[in-house]
Parts: C-alpha cells; structure tokens; sequence
C-alpha cells in the first residue's frame, strides 16, 4: 500500500510539473470539467525552459477534443502555450477559440497564422516575436495587449478592424519594418505607439475586410485583397483537418508569347484560401505556383509523386489549372499551355495525356484535377489563339488514368469564358460558390452537377454561346468517385 500511495503521489506531482491535463493527438491541453471546455497549453515548465521540438513545422488545432470519454470544446490558446517552440511554422486555429492568451506564440517560427473571426482577445505577447510579414486581425476582436505583436521583425503590415477602438502601449514595439497600417475609416485610433514612421490607411467599414496590406514601401494605394467577389470576401473557416491532402495550384495569367488569361492568378489565390480555410489543408500541403513554366510544371509533377511515395498510399491529391490550353491541329490531341510557350508550337507545351498519365501512376487514394481551361484554341475573350484559319478546333479532351477525376470547364470546341464582374473564370466561380455554400462538405457528384448546370445556364445568358463543363473519371473506378469528398 505504500508503495502504491508513492507511486501515486509521484504520478500528481509529474502532472503539476507538466502543467497539463491531457494529451490528445500531439497536443497538451488544460481542462474545465465543469465547463467541458480546453486551453491548448504548454508540455512543461520547469526553470522557465520550454522545449523548441514540442511543435514543429504546421499544426491543426482542432475545435473539439475527447478524454476519457468526455468531449471538450477548445476556446484557448493557453498562456505560454507555444513559447519559444521555434520549430512551429504555421498554424490553424479553429472557430471555437476566443482568445490567444499571454505569450502563447512568444519567440516561435511562426510565418503564416489565420486568426479567425471567433476570437475577441489576443492578449499582452501573445504573438510577439515572430517571423510574420503581416497580419489580418478579424473584426470580432475588441481587446490587444500590449507588446501583442512587439518584435516581430518581418511585420510590414497590418489590418485593424472597427472592432479595435485602442492600440495598448507597444503592441508593434521593435516592428521596424512596418509601414502600412490598413484601419477602419470610423475608428477613433490616430496614432501607433512604438513605431515610426507608420502610415495609417483608413479605409470604408464595409471594405476593410476585403483588403490585403501589399509590402510595397512606395505603392501608398489600397489594393483589393483577391477580388471583389463575395466568394472571395466571404470565405468559410470551418477548423477542418485534412493533413494528408497535397495540392498543386497553377495560374497562368501573363503569358509571353500569347494573350493573357483574366483573372487566372485571382482564381489560384481565391482556391488556395479555399483549400486551407474550408478544406482544412494545411498551408505547407500546398504549392501554389503563378505563371508556371514548363519545367515548373514537371517539378510540381514530381514533387506529388514524392508526396504520394513517402504516405504509402495514404494520400490524396488535387490539381488545380487556371490557364490556356491549346490542340494540335494534325492529331487534336490537347496540350497545358506553360506561360513561356507558344501556341503555334505544340513542343513547348505539356500533352495532357501525358499530363493524366503521371497523376495517375501516383501513388495515391485520390486525384481529383480542376481544370478551367479549354483547348480549342480560343483564349478566354473569344480570341483565337492557334488556328490559322480562325475557327475553334474541336480537340481531344484526354484520358484520366488510375483513380483521377477530371473536372473540366468546357469541352471540344468550345470556350472556357470568364465572369467579369466576379473576377473569375465561370468555372471556378461556380466551383468556389458550391465550396463556400456546402462548407467543402460535398461530394464530387454533387459538386460536379452543380458547376455543370450553373456553367451551361450562365454562359448562354451572358455570351449567346454554349460553355459546357463536364467531369470524367477513369475507366478503372466505375461510379466509386461519385462519393469522394475534398475533406
């Protein structure tokens, strides 16, 4: 029995030295019982050391957590949860935090954090001396302790919501890069203590948000975010974790040799947000690549085959093209137009059997391609890019291999038209509002259909031609795909 009593005592007092009270999928977790909710906290303390491995490279917080049976809601980050965890690079908190507490992220390698719209307090520390370039505080917050953001020594710019009536002493102390302070037109703030030389950009309540701070010293202008579209403005954070998802994203805008693609880089951008704020794909899952090249294309090829290799067939891959495609006028096949090509030479694009081939060889539980392009040789305005004699050609559309699906925003001759107004191609539009409308959680069946219906409808109304987008699978997997989920 005193053996027993010993073991025990030494067990309660190994948990008081932690500091924690359960650990739950890599993550230490400080628990209300009363309230069932968690505070995301530190691994130990001892002499004021806290161990840099604890977290490394990109971490999900999830929304909820079960210990022993009993569900718990996690609403903080605990004070000095992450502290000087320099390993961490990125990190997604959920909807269900409100509030980042004293030197949570204190002296860690954060470069990218998204602070949702849950959260009313980031606390005195609580992100100081960090490696990011800038930062979007959502309008829910009302409180920012001082030296929240001090130190941070690649900050260069900043949005303050209306919600934030008062900047505390030394919130952006040591900042010496900032420059650009992006503040609601009818907020009562005049000045940022701490820094010199800041400009404050004050700009309408109801475009605040819609806004990005650009790290440009000399362009003094307000530039839109994304675009102006509300799936932009408006995009869904669900706390989704989707770890072993691995994307590739090529826009292809501004090409040498050919007209350009409107809004391609916008339509790249706006799915990359999709993909980690919706789809719950961690930011280091991602490569998103403007204006690819050739041998852009075949690197980012081989990189998901990497992927694929290293996850045993554990993983799931989505390709998303925005661009030109072009044919060869002998054989019809279809050809990726890389921005460095030419469309009268078939040799300086990429074959999209070719293409198909290698995301089907990988070694993966998924693939699903979205391609907004089309390969008749029309750009997106109704220009002829190829033919010589100045009429569409009606081009092979190519052949999904392995467990690929294929989502295409028009097909033979047709052309792939943009939405002016909402700054995206109408492929992508309808893709992008069927994600923010469902959250991600919808099948591909379904997010097929709709994109297809809405393209057809939209693109006779507005062009007076048919656009007809359509999805194919591979042979080889019969109608399994049609349950498949992003997320």
């Amino acid at each position: 029995m005193k053996k027993l009593t010993l073991i025990l005592l030494a067990v309660a007092i190994s948990a008081m030295a932690f500091g924690w009270d359960a650990y739950v999928d890599g993550i230490y977790y400080n628990l209300n019982a009363e309230q069932k909710t968690a505070a995301v906290t530190y691994k130990e303390k001892k002499n004021d050391f806290y161990p840099s491995d604890t977290y490394t490279g990109a971490l999900e917080i999830p929304s909820e957590i079960t210990y022993k049976g009993t569900t718990y809601r996690v609403t903080a980050i605990g004070e000095s949860a992450f502290k000087y965890c320099t390993n961490l690079v990125s990190v997604n908190i959920p909807q269900s935090v409100t509030s980042i507490e004293n030197k949570a992220f204190l002296s860690t390698g954060l470069t990218s954090i998204t602070i949702p719209n849950s959260v009313t307090k980031i606390a005195e520390w609580a992100i100081a001396g960090t490696y990011l370039t800038h930062v979007i505080i959502p309008n829910s917050v009302t409180s920012i302790g001082s030296n929240a953001f001090s130190g941070c020594g690649n900050l260069t710019t900043v949005v303050i919501p209306k919600s934030v009536t008062k900047i505390e002493n030394d919130v952006f102390q040591f900042d010496h890069r900032l420059h650009k302070v992006y503040i609601s037109s009818s907020s009562p703030i005049e000045h940022i203590d701490g820094v010199k030389d800041v400009l404050l950009i004050r700009v309408p309540d109801d475009q605040l948000m819609s806004y990005e701070p650009y790290d440009e010293a000399e362009d003094l202008t307000v530039k839109p975010k994304i675009g102006k579209s509300k799936v932009d403005t408006e995009i869904p954070v669900t706390g989704a974790a989707t770890p072993n998802t691995f994307v590739v994203i090529i826009a292809n805008e501004d090409y040498k040799n050919v007209a350009s693609v409107p809004f391609a880089k916008n339509d790249g951008a706006v799915f990359q947000k999709y993909c980690q704020q919706t789809l719950g794909i961690p930011a280091t899952n991602i490569h998103f690549v403007e204006n690819a090249t050739f041998n852009d294309i075949r690197i980012q090829l081989a990189w998901l085959g990497d992927v694929c290799d290293a996850f045993d067939g554990k993983s799931s891959v989505i390709v998303y093209y925005a661009g030109h495609g072009i044919p060869d006028e002998a054989s019809r096949s279809a050809y990726l137009l890389p921005v460095d090509g030419d469309g009268r030479y078939v040799q300086s694009a990429y074959k999209l059997d070719d293409f198909y081939r290698k995301l089907g060889s990988m070694n993966a539980q998924a693939v699903t391609v979205f391609m907004d392009a089309c390969f008749s040789g029309s750009a997106r305005e109704d220009k002829m890019l190829t033919s010589a004699r100045g009429v569409a050609i009606k081009a092979l559309s190519g052949v999904p291999q392995g467990k690929t699906v294929v989502f295409s925003a028009a097909q033979g001759d047709e052309t792939a038209y943009p939405i002016r107004d909402e700054q995206h191609g109408m492929f992508t539009y309808y893709l992008l509002k069927k994600l923010q409308e469902t959250q991600g959680d919808v099948t591909l069946l379904d997010l097929g259909d709709y994109i297809t219906t809405h393209v057809r409808q939209q693109s006779v109304v507005m062009n007076g031609k048919p656009q007809t987008p359509c999805v194919t699978p591979s042979a080889s997997l019969g109608n399994d795909w049609q349950n498949w989920k992003l997320k």
